[in-house]
């Protein structure tokens, strides 16, 4: 009987209690008429291509340049192209006194069979310490670097 009186009690309790206290309801309505306002995208800055970039459906000569002896290498033709003295000089074997890390290259493409012609700017965004100063990380980098 005690136990039949204690549920009747709790029951009663929570009849009491649900009855004094006020429901609470909450109702949002949204309505969207017209256009969507959508923010403009930020614009795209394109950077200029290197001057010696091949033209738009040009032909493509690419080239593994070594910025730290000037030395370039046509993979394509199995050529180097190097400053010999005052002249360049092109060959199939590689150059005598050239002694670099092989990891360290740029692959460049140009609209040009004699990359020498653009040496000048090249060296402006390629000079001879750019592997010192970049410190690369070669196990995250991998084999050569940049131009594609």
């Amino acid at each position: 009987m005690k136990k039949m009186g204690y549920a009747a009690l709790g029951a009663g309790a929570f009849l009491a209690v649900s009855i004094a206290l006020p429901a609470f309801a909450e109702v949002k309505i949204n309505v969207n008429i017209g256009v969507p306002v959508v923010a403009a995208p930020a614009p795209v800055v394109v950077a200029p291509a290197p001057v010696w970039a091949p033209p738009p459906g040009g032909s493509i000569y690419s080239y593994y340049y070594y910025p730290s002896v000037g030395v370039y290498f046509d993979f394509g033709r199995g050529l180097y192209f190097y400053l010999s003295g005052s002249k360049w000089v092109q060959t199939k074997t590689r150059p005598p006194v050239m002694v670099y890390d092989d990891r360290d290259f740029i692959v460049l493409d140009m609209g040009d069979n004699d990359p020498h012609r653009h040496h000048v700017n090249v060296i402006k965004s390629y000079p001879p310490v750019y592997f010192k100063e970049h410190k690369w990380d070669r196990e995250k980098h991998g084999r050569g670097h940049g131009g594609r």
